[in-house]
Formats: structure tokens, sequence, C-alpha cells
């Protein structure tokens, strides 16, 4: 029975062998950078709309 969990590490399990591991530092920038993208682009739209009221 194949097993695979996601997260910050992950567990491969295949014929009773475990083998875990960490993601590439460049995938974790890649996953960091998507909710940062989100959070300023939220950010300047509210900043934007608030300038346009007053």
């Amino acid at each position: 029975m194949n097993q695979v969990q996601a997260g910050l590490s992950f567990s491969i399990q295949t014929n009773g062998v475990t083998t875990v591991g960490m993601p590439e530092p460049g995938s974790l920038a890649l996953l960091a950078a998507g909710p940062l993208g989100l959070g300023f682009t939220v950010s300047r739209r509210r900043r934007e709309a608030l300038e346009r009221r007053g």
C-alpha cells in the first residue's frame, strides 16, 4: 500500500520501507510567495479604495 502525506514534511511508504524528506527551499519559497502576494494585493486594493472614498 502506498501512502503520501503532505505538509512541511512528507513520507512515502512502499513495501514496508518509509522515507521522510523535506521540500527543497525553492519549493518553500514558492509556497510562501502565494499568500504574501495575495496579502499585498488585498492591502493595496483596500488602500486604493479608501483613498477614492475620502
